[in-house]
């Protein structure tokens, strides 16, 4: 099994615009990867009429083009269950799932957000990185930072932890943690 890293965070903090960054860069690097994209509203699949079978209720529509396949199944499946048929990627990339429990990078919207910080207070044991924007300054009881060690890099106090701070645009330094670190 390849490097599995969720990118989570609350609407609207940069996590689809991110996981495109890495793409990229990880596909530079010749390595494989896979997403999975947590979608309370739903998936667009592509096309009236690939949409209006799916909205039919059809048990499964399948879409064949240039390049590939979209395969939509019409069944339940766990993320557990779905990163098992993951396995021969180098990098999986989950979006979202922020109560699922994986390592992951927590996007930071802003300044210490209420919601943020009730998420944060409960869900701390799989976080294991913080990214934000460059002028992020939080100063919470259990948060703080970014602050920056003796060698000049970014990270934030989470609780008792020291943990990395990303800038949520430096998807090549966010790239090196995940290819190094994990």
């Amino acid at each position: 099994m390849g490097k599995i890293i969720g990118i989570s965070g609350f609407s609207g903090s940069g996590k689809t615009s991110l996981i495109d960054k890495l793409i990229s860069i990880f596909k530079e690097k010749g390595l494989t990867v896979a997403v999975i994209k947590h979608s309370v509203s739903g998936l667009k699949f592509g096309g009236r009429d690939t949409d209006r079978f799916i909205s039919r209720k059809a048990d499964c529509v399948a879409g064949i083009f240039g390049e590939g396949i979209l395969i939509y199944k019409r069944e339940q499946v766990g993320l557990k269950d779905l990163l098992k048929k993951m396995n021969k990627y180098d990098v999986v990339l989950i979006e979202g799932f922020k109560y699922e429990e994986f390592p992951k990078i927590f996007i930071l919207k802003g300044q210490g957000e209420k919601d943020e910080m009730e998420f944060l207070k409960h869900y701390k044991k799989d976080i294991i990185g913080f990214a934000g924007k460059k002028e992020l300054n939080i100063n919470n009881l259990f948060i703080k930072g970014p602050m920056f060690s003796h060698e000049g890099k970014p990270y934030i106090m989470y609780f008792d932890k020291n943990l990395p701070f990303f800038d949520r645009d430096d998807g090549e330094k966010i790239a090196e943690f995940i290819i190094n670190e994990m």
